[in-house]
């Protein structure tokens, strides 16, 4: 078997595949989505008859085994080798069907295979579809990997590195131009990492991004830190001594609290990632880049463009008491007038706003803290001004 490498537009095989299944899905109830992720490439130089067939038989095995819920495909193509200008295609299929249990996953990939406790007459077998499937994206030079548990449903994961866009294309979706305005607001990310060196780069990304980050070099560490504390987003390293990644998880995630605090994965090994996407909301491959923790981060995190942040005007109600309070705070802080003074009030301001919960008043602070780390002094002074006149009871 050969491969015919063109010029081939990604979406459009999508585009074709919606259109091949939607009758499917609407007489099933099930809701189906495809994706080309954002930041990706969409024109490649792939064999297009045999990437359109490994989707077609993953979305179809996918719709096979699910009866309600829902089947997500996403696929992205990012730069991996900047010398050479190569790129990995990842496709990503996820469903909410009735799931395969961990001994059968090897053997899922072989012809005609029906995995045990399954009704034959209700769903068969999966026929040729995943050996077809395993065989052309070897042929590519790629690999396919299952995570999956019995009635919670299957992630199929294939990666196909070293692949090469045409030289004409102007159909790369970039976003590093847009991230380098991005801001969030002042949220507390919890890094848990045991090489100094790898929490230092990811601190180094985040120092304009305006996020607290706090720091654990393992799990026993992370999860002392979270008996006091409730971060909104975990970045969790999964090789760390005393207590790893996935232990650390899955104490995370038994504690009704924490239990909805997303978790990124931040690892080096794809059949690593395989085996926890259960446990993990997303993951990084490392190394990391600035760009790919930014885009992660926007998908769990309020975030906004630093040039288009206009002084709010908002009214903000309050009881007189926490009105007095905050004035007091804002005379002390006008008289000294410095930028660190300032940000250590929209700090405190924003604490109070929080345990209020009170979205006003954090509107105010988050903005304030922003004008402060983005050294914008005219609208820092503005806001400063303006804030007494926005408090009301």
């Amino acid at each position: 078997m050969k491969l015919d490498n063109k010029p081939t537009s990604i979406k459009k095989i999508l585009n074709d595949l919606d259109q091949v299944f939607s009758a499917t899905c609407k007489a099933k109830g099930i809701t189906c989505s495809l994706t080309l992720e954002q930041g990706s490439a969409d024109e490649i130089i792939i064999d297009e008859l045999k990437l359109k067939q490994i989707l077609y038989n993953l979305i179809g095995n996918a719709l096979k085994f699910t009866e309600k819920g829902s089947v997500t495909v996403v696929v992205s193509c990012k730069e991996s080798i900047k010398k050479n200008k190569t790129y990995t295609l990842q496709i990503q299929v996820k469903d909410t069907g009735i799931g395969i249990p961990a001994k059968e996953h090897e053997k899922i990939f072989e012809a005609f295979v029906q995995q045990n406790g399954q009704s034959n007459r209700k769903y068969g077998g999966t026929g040729l579809g995943l050996a077809i499937t395993k065989k052309l994206v070897m042929l590519m030079g790629g690999e396919i990997l299952l995570a999956s548990k019995t009635g919670k449903g299957s992630t199929f994961t294939v990666e196909i590195p070293n692949i090469k866009i045409p030289k004409h294309s102007n159909a790369i979706i970039t976003i590093e131009q847009n991230n380098k305005d991005i801001i969030f607001n002042g949220q507390t990310v919890l890094l848990v990492e045991d090489n100094l060196s790898n929490r230092e780069i990811i601190k180094g990304y985040c120092e304009s991004l305006h996020l607290k980050i706090v720091e654990a070099e393992n799990g026993i560490e992370a999860l002392q830190y979270l008996k006091t504390n409730t971060p909104d987003l975990i970045l969790m390293d999964m090789m760390m001594p005393k207590m790893d990644g996935r232990t650390t998880a899955e104490k995370i995630k038994e504690n009704k609290t924490h239990a909805q605090i997303p978790i990124i994965s931040l690892t080096a090994k794809t059949l690593e990632i395989m085996e926890e996407k259960t446990l993990f909301d997303k993951y990084l491959r490392k190394p990391i880049t600035k760009n790919e923790l930014i885009e992660a981060l926007k998908v769990f995190l309020k975030h906004r463009n630093k040039n288009n942040t206009a002084i709010t005007k908002k009214k903000v109600i309050l009881d007189k008491a926490i009105i007095n309070e905050i004035l007091k705070m804002h005379k002390k802080t006008e008289r000294l007038m410095s930028i660190d003074d300032i940000k250590n009030f929209s700090i405190s301001l924003n604490k109070k706003a929080k345990k209020l919960k009170n979205s006003e008043l954090s509107e105010v602070a988050v903005q304030l803290m922003g004008y402060c780390d983005e050294f914008e002094i005219e609208k820092m002074n503005e806001l400063m001004r303006l804030l007494p006149s926005l408090l009301r009871s």
